[in-house]
């Protein structure tokens, strides 16, 4: 499955994996990390991907990226639960980015750091996951929201190795301890 967003809640393993026309899914881990099973479908609409769950301030909070149909710009729209299994109810600033190729679509987990949230969204203005830029979120709670760009220059771009010629467009960064982290990204290239 594409973007497997997995989490824990509840000394539970969950994941939200990217299924467009399929609306949001939630599966359960049975046997991590090799058995799923569909917990429930989050959301029915179609065309949402990259989905990107998140607890902050007591609420659990999604990013997804969405188009009206399959072609149109995407646009970045925002959800809020008491958990994340539901019911999830969009937030009145949402979308938030409006049919922006280059900064609407999710490239990974919403990360804390040094109290501060930050979202990574995928740079797909000229080609497919050139890119990936972080944003500062400023302000998120239940009747507000607001961010910058952290850089004008993307966090991850097209490099010299032959893997990543083309760009990269993802990217997960995990806290080992107070100093060190665990970071992955992607790279692709054509022949």
């Amino acid at each position: 499955m594409a973007y497997p967003y997995v989490f824990r809640w509840n000394n539970e393993v969950f994941m939200v994996p990217d299924t467009p026309g399929n609306g949001i899914r939630l599966y359960r881990a049975r046997q991590f990390p090799f058995e799923w099973e569909l917990e429930q479908v989050l959301i029915e609409d179609n065309y949402f991907s990259d989905s990107s769950v998140f607890q902050h301030e007591g609420s659990w909070w999604m990013f997804s990226g969405w188009v009206e149909k399959k072609g149109d710009p995407v646009s970045l729209r925002l959800f809020e639960a008491e958990k994340p299994t539901g019911p999830w109810h969009e937030h009145p600033a949402s979308p938030i980015v409006e049919q922006d190729n280059g900064r609407a679509r999710p490239a990974g987990r919403v990360l804390t750091i040094d109290g501060q949230l930050y979202r990574f969204a995928q740079d797909c203005s000229r080609v497919y996951g050139e890119a990936v830029h972080a944003f500062r979120i400023d302000t998120l709670n239940a009747s507000q929201y607001a961010e910058q760009e952290h850089s004008r220059n993307p966090i991850l771009a097209a490099g010299e190795d032959w893997w990543n010629k083309g760009g990269s467009h993802h990217f997960e960064a995990c806290p080992m301890d107070a100093r060190n982290w665990l970071v992955c990204f992607d790279g692709w290239h054509t022949a």
